[in-house]
Order: structure tokens, then C-alpha cells, then sequence
């Protein structure tokens, strides 16, 4: 599963020619903001700080980009297919991961809201907080529904057995 900030620490590493690579957990980040400069094509701002206890201090301002859920999915018509009732964020993440393997979407990267029951769209939301991804995508939502007559074939029942009274 993507871990963001891992994924960012990395970027940093690679970008910077660093080796061996920062351990993930001696930065922490503060929250991405928007950033744009006029023929960049970066989209975001944050400031990485060394953790003392892990041997690093300071801080360093990085740019860089996050993809947008809308154009990720520009032209795709992206249906999930979820519980019945009491569907979340997880599930709806969970089903995209398995059609777009490729992604590898983290849960914590998005808005943690209830699908409706009964909806049949949800917007996913990227977390104003996630390092990896902004903006939001549409989908279409068809719900689990089971056809008893299907699991239970069988209609002819033993019944229950008397219990043995003193």
C-alpha cells in the first residue's frame, strides 16, 4: 500500500542524489499548500524538518507535484461496486485499487465520508493534508446485493428438534 510520505521522502532522496536513503522517519512534513510559478508545472508546497531524535535537524521547502484525481481519471468512467449499507471512503478506495492495480491509492490520502445509502455516485476526495494527491473524481456506485434464492436453493427445512424437558 502507498505510503505517502514515504513516497516523498524518497522523491527528495532521488532528486538530491542521497545514499544511503533518509530514513522516513527522520522528517516529518507540514501541511502541502498550493504553489504555483509561472511555467512550472509543480502544483505544491511543503516544508520537510529533520526529527532531532533520528539525527536530523532543520528544515527545507520542497515543490513538486500532485497529481489531480480528476485528470488521473480524465475520460475514465471509474464504478465501484460497495456494501449495501454502511459503505466508507475504504471501500470505495479498496474497489478502485483492485480495477487500477497500478495505483495503489492510500486510504489515508482521502476525505474519510460515508457513502450515502442508496447513492449512486460518491465524489472521492483527496485530504486537503495528502502529500500524494488533490483534487476529486465522481463514481459510479452499484451496491452488493444478494439474491437469496440463489444461496439457499434448498427450501425444504428439517425444522428444529424438540428440547428434552425434565
Amino acid at each position: 500500500m502507498k505510503k505517502p510520505h514515504d513516497d516523498l521522502v524518497r522523491l527528495m532522496d532521488q532528486t538530491n542524489n542521497v545514499s544511503p536513503a533518509t530514513p522516513a522517519d527522520a522528517v516529518y512534513f507540514d501541511a502541502p499548500k498550493p504553489w504555483s510559478a509561472e511555467g512550472d508545472w509543480r502544483n505544491t508546497e511543503v516544508t520537510a524538518h529533520g526529527v532531532l531524535e533520528k539525527g536530523h535537524s532543520g528544515q527545507q521547502t520542497f515543490q513538486y507535484r500532485r497529481p489531480d484525481l480528476a485528470l488521473l481519471f480524465n475520460d475514465v468512467i471509474v464504478t465501484v461496486v460497495i456494501p449495501h449499507h454502511n459503505a466508507t471512503t475504504e471501500d470505495v478506495v479498496a474497489e478502485i485499487n483492485k480495477q487500477f492495480s497500478q495505483l495503489d491509492l492510500y486510504v489515508g490520502d482521502m476525505t474519510h465520508e460515508p457513502v450515502p445509502d442508496g447513492a449512486t455516485s460518491y465524489t472521492l476526495k483527496a485530504d486537503p493534508t495528502s502529500l500524494y494527491y488533490i483534487g476529486a473524481v465522481e463514481v459510479i456506485v452499484e451496491r452488493v446485493l444478494v439474491d437469496i434464492a440463489k444461496d439457499f436453493p434448498v427450501t425444504a427445512l428439517s425444522g428444529f428438534d424438540y428440547v428434552q424437558l425434565p
